[in-house]
């Protein structure tokens, strides 16, 4: 089976259908991996945005490079005083960069099935006909077959920036003390939370 066809289109564009949602550094909650279990109450309490996201590209095929760079310029703008290192904004542009991947791969193959879920209704809002139209136009079935070879050299990225993320925030904590992200009080404490 073919693979997906990823968005083509300009990352103003998909700025422009993220940025008005990101109005503080935790707007956007979701699991984080395209293999975790779907959560149907945060797709639907986001419905909004992913209707957003749908209207600039219909399979919801953002890469990983296209989000890192919209959240990167989003970091810029906002100017969001939780994220004052260049260590938290990182981890900030990964980790929504990876949330919004995963929403977006969840809700296409919800989309897709023979026997769509209940809980699409409150996204979609009668709108199915129009968007269930690419499902049979070279696009995985509801398994998400068709892309592994693309997928997996995603991953492979992912873990060797895991691992540099890992050693940032093990220097990161040795600067400031064992117990700092325990003890932390304010706004930094719950960027913490947040992103780990």
């Amino acid at each position: 089976m073919p693979a997906r066809v990823r968005y083509k289109g300009s990352l103003d564009d998909l700025h422009a259908a993220i940025a008005p949602f990101a109005v503080s550094p935790g707007w956007f909650v979701y699991e984080e991996n395209e293999s975790d279990k779907v959560n149907p109450e945060l797709l639907v309490a986001h419905k909004v945005f992913l209707r957003s996201l749908t209207h600039t590209c219909e399979n919801l095929s953002f890469n990983k490079a296209q989000l890192k760079k919209v959240f990167q310029r989003l970091v810029v703008e906002k100017q969001f005083s939780e994220l004052s290192t260049s260590t938290l904004q990182a981890h900030w542009v990964k980790t929504m960069g990876r949330r919004v991947r995963a929403a977006c791969r969840h809700l296409a193959q919800a989309r897709i099935r023979k026997q769509p879920p209940q809980w699409l209704a409150h996204i979609d809002a009668g709108a199915m006909s129009q968007l269930s139209s690419f499902a049979g136009d070279g696009h995985p079935d509801e398994d998400g077959e068709g892309e592994e070879e693309e997928e997996e050299k995603e991953r492979d990225e992912e873990e060797d920036e895991e691992g540099k993320d890992v050693r940032a925030q093990d220097s990161h904590r040795d600067a400031q003390g064992p117990d700092s992200c325990q003890d932390a009080q304010g706004p930094e404490a719950e960027v913490f939370t947040f992103i780990l």
